[in-house]
């Protein structure tokens, strides 16, 4: 994982990498800051991207699942996603 400053906004961005030797993807997560985000996805040949906003007690934060998974996949790793302050619904 890597955390960097997007340069246009200067907000951090989390960078997290997975992969199993035949398939791999990338989670960026970053804070919104009152922009206007909506929950997109979409696919150009093997790659597909799934963003998704996530609210947390520190903000809402927007989960991007970049990778050369199937569609379902990506989006129950976004779903998936919290914060480890964030109540875990049961």
């Amino acid at each position: 994982s890597s955390v960097r400053k997007d340069p246009a906004t200067q907000s951090s961005v989390t960078r997290l990498m997975y992969g199993d030797g035949l398939a791999q993807f990338s989670v960026f997560v970053e804070a919104v800051k009152g922009a206007s985000s909506s929950d997109i996805r979409t696919q150009l040949g093997p790659t597909v991207a799934v963003s998704r906003r996530l609210t947390t007690p520190q903000g809402d934060m927007m989960v991007t699942v970049v990778g050369e998974v199937p569609m379902g996949t990506a989006e129950r790793i976004a779903l998936s996603m919290r914060n480890d302050e964030t109540p875990v619904k049961k």
